[in-house]
């Protein structure tokens, strides 16, 4: 799962609606994790999360690792 992550963290620009729908996909992907009896990575949640905020919102979060902030906050131009 951390591999999806990471691809998904190639993106180079998302759109709002492009970001919802990366963020259901991963939403997806963890709820057919969780059904096999597995846990999904910390790092996918994570994503998911950053995915789903506002522009605003993102350009203030914290309390996420700095790498995956910054791969966010540039795929989705909110620095």
């Amino acid at each position: 799962m951390n591999r999806y992550a990471e691809i998904a963290l190639r993106i180079r620009q998302l759109s709002r609606s492009g970001a919802q729908q990366l963020a259901a996909d991963i939403e997806y992907l963890c709820n057919v994790v969780e059904d096999l009896g597995l846990v999904p990575s910390e790092n996918l949640q994570q994503l998911k999360a950053l995915l789903l905020l506002k522009p605003d919102d993102l350009k203030t979060a914290s309390g996420y690792p700095a790498p995956l902030l910054a791969a966010v906050r540039e795929m989705r131009k909110a620095k």
